[in-house]
């Protein structure tokens, strides 16, 4: 996004980026309606996105309460839709509209970064590039501040989420009825300081995460009686919140989450990974009219990453009994 939007200003960017590592193939992810009107606003309707949703939803049903989407319109509401997403078609689908945009793209990794007084040397296993800004979109790697060993706050113990899709065993008859409800609701159960999500798809599997303490093994989906069968794409990967300090330099931004981290819980980690991506490419648009704005602009970026992280937080401890809740930030 941050690519799309930087070209659109009329500069010119490389984006450094190895390919998917093969745990990322076949991910399932709810996106709220926030991100595909996000996505129309940047010139992607939702018809581009055909191949990747694996099922749509209005609304969620969170420990028994029906929470459903409503967007005003005028003076009257109507039902919003969420998308389930497969990662890896919905990221070839930006990817190629990034390759539309002229972007070159070099499909190697970073290895060093050395910040200049004009801007940034990056250096990848076969090449050097200058630039004048440098934009971490690395997600939960965090490649530039492993490399720049920028502070990291960790606000509480260690989580990790495992996610998958299970085949439910179904009659024909139940799975083609299934396959017509498109707008199946996702579910959302506590347990303590630990939780299930889980949404049906439209192909009539059961897309799954559970997230909880590190030394704990996830809890089993049950979604009904009708019996369930091979587990897919099964995996773990560290949710621990965490914060880059800071999030903007001279000649630097980190953007989704190489910038902040929260469990999945919060089902926006496209959403801000957008968000951040705007307000990066706004910051770094306005340096480049205005270039005595730059520690302004850095700055400026910075508060908004750590409010956002404060907000969600703070959301996500108010959802836990107080003996499981994580440490403050203050």
């Amino acid at each position: 996004m941050i690519a799309l939007k930087l070209r659109r200003a009329g500069l010119r960017c490389m984006m450094i980026a190895p390919r998917m590592p093969a745990n990322r193939e076949g991910a399932i992810e709810s996106l709220p309606p926030n991100v595909p009107r996000l996505l129309e606003a940047a010139g992607l309707p939702h018809h581009h996105f055909a191949d990747a949703i694996a099922g749509r939803f209005h609304g969620i049903v969170s420990d028994g309460v029906v929470r459903p989407f409503l967007e005003e319109t005028g003076t009257s509401h109507m039902p919003g839709e969420g998308w389930h997403v497969d990662r890896r078609l919905f990221d070839r689908v930006l990817l190629n509209h990034v390759f539309e945009q002229d972007v070159t793209i070099m499909r190697e990794r970073l290895t060093a970064v050395e910040f200049t007084r004009d801007g940034v040397m990056a250096q990848s296993l076969s090449a050097s590039v200058r630039a004048r800004w440098l934009v971490d979109a690395s997600g939960r790697s965090g490649v530039l501040q492993r490399l720049c060993r920028l502070a990291v706050l960790r606000p509480g113990k260690q989580m990790f989420a495992w996610r998958g899709v299970t085949r439910i065993q179904r009659d024909r008859g139940n799975i083609e009825a299934n396959d017509r409800k498109t707008s199946s609701m996702p579910t959302y159960q506590t347990f303590g300081s630990s939780w299930l999500w889980q949404a049906p798809l439209d192909d009539g599997s059961l897309a799954w995460t559970w997230a909880g303490d590190a030394n704990r093994p996830p809890r089993a989906p049950s979604p009904d009686d009708t019996g369930l069968c091979d587990v897919a794409h099964a995996r773990g990967f560290d949710v621990s919140w965490r914060v880059v300090r800071p999030t903007a330099g001279a000649a630097y931004w980190i953007v989704g989450d190489a910038a902040a981290l929260l469990d999945p819980r919060t089902g926006q980690g496209v959403l801000f990974a957008l968000l951040s991506a705007i307000a990066a490419a706004r910051s770094i648009i306005a340096v480049e009219q205005a270039p005595h704005l730059r520690s302004f602009e850095a700055a400026t970026y910075d508060a908004f990453v750590m409010s956002e992280f404060r907000h969600k937080c703070a959301e996500l401890s108010s959802r836990v009994p107080p003996a499981s809740r994580r440490d403050s930030l203050d």
